[in-house]
């Protein structure tokens, strides 16, 4: 057998390998920047989930300082005295007005800085108000008789979240507390 030397017959040269291997290479490029698009979207992903989760424990520590903070100040006081400590100053309001804007929504309102929340680079300054929400019904000594004086004791209302102006997810949370 002889062996043929293709370049004594230039017109069956086609050149479909390198066509062949443009196709390949462009199926490649496509499938690799498809993966790092992937990639990218999934990095994005996870640096929100953590914002989130950090946002989270921030406004939830802010809750519980707010919490710690409201009974040692109601510690100090007599019962007949409480409603002079929510005086709009501290991070400390009265009972709230219905036909008003919420508290919570309104550019007035000064909030309470609370300890800062740290994990890495991040660092978190959540914020807090507590509310006096009024006499509300204790449902253990309301059950035998509606009417007796023991019947009702204050309520507060604690709405923490993390600073807004932060970079990030922004949480807030609400409590009702008694004591």
């Amino acid at each position: 057998m002889k062996a043929m030397n293709f370049s004594q017959f230039p017109d069956r040269q086609r050149g479909t390998t390198l066509i062949v291997a443009l196709l390949l290479l462009v199926a490649m490029m496509l499938i690799s920047l498809a993966g790092i698009r992937g990639s990218g979207l999934e990095e994005r992903m996870g640096a929100n989930l953590y914002d989130r989760q950090l946002a989270f424990q921030a406004a939830e520590s802010a809750l519980r300082e707010g919490e710690t903070t409201l009974l040692a100040a109601l510690g100090t006081v007599s019962p007949e005295m409480i409603p002079t400590l929510f005086n709009g100053t501290n991070g400390r309001y009265p009972q709230p007005d219905p036909s008003l804007e919420p508290r919570w929504t309104a550019a007035a309102t000064v909030w309470r800085n609370a300890t800062t929340v740290a994990t890495g680079p991040r660092r978190v300054t959540p914020q807090y108000i507590i509310e006096y929400m009024g006499e509300w019904p204790n449902d253990l000594s309301c059950q035998a008789d509606p009417n007796a004086i023991i019947c009702y004791e204050p309520r507060y209302r604690i709405t923490a979240r993390n600073r807004p102006d932060a970079d990030g997810a922004v949480v807030m949370l609400q409590s009702t507390f008694r004591r």
